[in-house]
């Protein structure tokens, strides 16, 4: 996968906003796959986000993207990030509650020096 496209995470700064979880498979080698987290404030909806996100795959151009990755979005919930402290929880009534223990080791690579709860 062009992991240097698709970034593992991409969320706001501060806040507190909706998130989901997207698996990104590759068609021919389900071995080959990507756990992503996307969230914003600027969307009310878990689905709003993701269907940005499949925006974002069209746009990039990218025929390996576009033709070689399914993407399915397999749960979501919420993030509050406040000065140095980063919280997890909730669900998405479309999606369902995402792995928020896996959100969390994804946050930890991107947020060294916050500490990140799952409430």
């Amino acid at each position: 996968m062009e992991s240097n496209i698709i970034k593992e995470c991409k969320i706001d700064n501060n806040g507190d906003f909706k998130y989901i979880q997207i698996l990104c498979t590759n068609k021919k080698d389900n071995n080959k796959s990507k756990l992503i987290i996307r969230g914003t404030s600027y969307f009310s909806q878990h689905k709003q986000i993701f269907d940005d996100f499949l925006t974002e795959i069209k746009n990039s151009k990218s025929n390996e993207l576009i033709n070689n990755y399914e993407y399915k979005c397999i749960g979501g919930g919420n993030i509050e990030i406040n000065g140095k402290m980063i919280s997890v929880y909730g669900y998405s009534v479309t999606f369902g509650q995402a792995d928020h223990f896996k959100t969390i080791e994804i946050l930890k690579k991107y947020y060294p020096n916050k500490t990140i709860i799952n409430m």
